[in-house]
């Protein structure tokens, strides 16, 4: 019973991909940003980052700058993320659902949206939260910037016609491992679910 409960959470996560990455990243970030505000308080870490933060005083409360580089980093990504599976997808049509399924596409694009909103959120609204405007300085944004050309190039590797078909053989093979197990007989009792697990095998 626990293991088709456990299937049940599993499949509504992959069902719902998108929603699942923007809870997981909402609550990611927002813990970091908790975690920097308590270590703020915390004395014998401010005294360790003294003198970096020293080389850095004049721009680690200044946060005027950060959403057009947030917005710049945001447009390279995407733009070249749909260009990339326009152009693409021409030949191989299938290669857009596997993106919009792909976890690290979601959550990295997730990631940027929330860091720009937290950038444009801090520097619209006066906040005494000076933890905040420095997370989002020297943590956030360093992330993303040494993450962009890194999925730039994951993404250039996936549009490629033999790795698409590794990814569906590998997601077909998965999918009939997953149908052998013995607590999988029980979920798949339930009105409806053998026929979704049967046209997903198709696709």
């Amino acid at each position: 019973m626990i293991g088709a409960y456990l299937i049940s959470i599993t499949n509504f996560v992959r069902a719902n991909r998108s929603l699942s990455a923007f809870m997981i990243m909402l609550t990611l970030l927002g813990l970091g940003d908790m975690l920097c505000m308590e270590l703020s308080h915390w004395d014998w870490f401010v005294a360790t980052l003294r003198p970096i933060s020293a080389l850095f005083a004049p721009f680690s409360t200044d946060l005027s700058f950060a959403p057009e580089v947030w917005l710049s980093i945001l447009a390279l990504v995407l733009g070249t993320l749909i260009v990339t599976i326009t152009i693409a997808a021409q030949a191989v049509p299938r290669l857009i659902d596997l993106f919009m399924d792909d976890w690290m596409s979601l959550f990295y694009a997730w990631f940027l949206i929330f860091c720009a909103a937290h950038a444009i959120f801090l520097n619209k609204i006066p906040t005494e939260r000076v933890s905040s405007v420095i997370y989002n300085n020297f943590v956030l944004m360093p992330i993303s910037i040494l993450a962009a050309f890194p999925y730039i190039y994951y993404v250039l590797g996936r549009t490629k016609p033999a790795t698409i078909i590794a990814v569906i053989v590998r997601d077909n093979l998965r999918l009939i491992e997953f149908l052998t197990k013995p607590s999988t007989h029980h979920w798949l009792q339930f009105s409806g679910r053998i026929e979704r697990k049967q046209l997903e095998l198709l696709e």
